[in-house]
């Protein structure tokens, strides 16, 4: 199920909507943090709060310090995000890529990316070692996702993506033996399902910037992505702080 959450603790099931006319009108942006009129940079975030509370570690994660008792600006946050259990996984999204995230967080990391499937590679005590072990194998696997591929209908098998594990396992035994002890054994394979009408094979992207009224038919969600009749997708994440009106037909 797909929720959208709305003055910070109501949701509505977005599933109710699909194959229906939706209206979104965009009137103007707050910064999740200052509470100020501002545009957004990230996240919800505008641009000084954005920078204020960023730290490289989070999209560079083999420039994580705090497992040597470094910090790059709060020592006591970047331990809580970086000292946990974290995951390298591969997963197909528009291709069969890499990618790490904390292990409390793996379900909401593949759904969030649209993920078909996936199976985990690797268990790691800390960010960076997971960090550096999708590192070493991106000779072999991307770490990017096309986001104007993932609406093509796919039907990818479990042994497609056993062997790809098994290709990267080998490569990391033979090359990096000291990170092998990281490796996942087992080969637990999770599949999702997302409620789409209709797949699309040329998806093209709104940009709120240019389009302050959204109107057309809702045939599916998948990701952080809606996607309209006409072949439109809209990332909703990227309306995180937007203060709109949504009316349903």
């Amino acid at each position: 199920m797909y929720y959208l959450i709305y003055n910070y603790k109501n949701k509505i099931n977005l599933n109710k909507f699909l194959n229906k006319t939706i209206k979104i009108i965009l009137y103007y942006t707050i910064c999740l943090s200052c509470k100020n009129l501002l545009p957004i940079l990230k996240d919800g975030y505008c641009k000084f709060c954005y920078y204020k509370n960023f730290y490289i570690g989070i999209y560079h994660p083999t420039k994580c310090i705090a497992h040597l008792n470094k910090e790059n600006k709060n020592l006591i946050k970047e331990k809580e995000i970086e000292l946990k259990d974290h995951i390298v996984y591969i997963s197909y999204t528009s291709n069969f890529k890499i990618g790490i995230t904390s292990k409390d967080n793996i379900l909401n990391r593949l759904m969030d990316q649209g993920a078909v499937i996936a199976i985990l590679l690797a268990k790691t005590p800390n960010r960076y070692l997971a960090g550096y072990i999708e590192y070493i194998c991106k000779k072999l696997l991307s770490d990017r996702t096309n986001y104007r591929k993932i609406f093509i209908r796919t039907n990818i098998k479990k042994k497609s993506i056993l062997s790809i594990k098994n290709k990267v396992s080998t490569y990391i035994i033979n090359n990096f033996i000291k990170y092998s002890k990281y490796l996942y054994a087992c080969n637990i394979i999770y599949k999702f399902k997302y409620p789409i009408l209709k797949y699309i094979n040329k998806a093209l992207l709104l940009r709120y910037k240019n389009k302050k009224i959204i109107y057309n038919k809702l045939i599916g969600i998948k990701g952080q992505y809606l996607i309209f009749y006409d072949n439109t997708i809209v990332n909703f994440r990227n309306l995180i702080g937007h203060v709109m009106d949504l009316y349903i037909y």
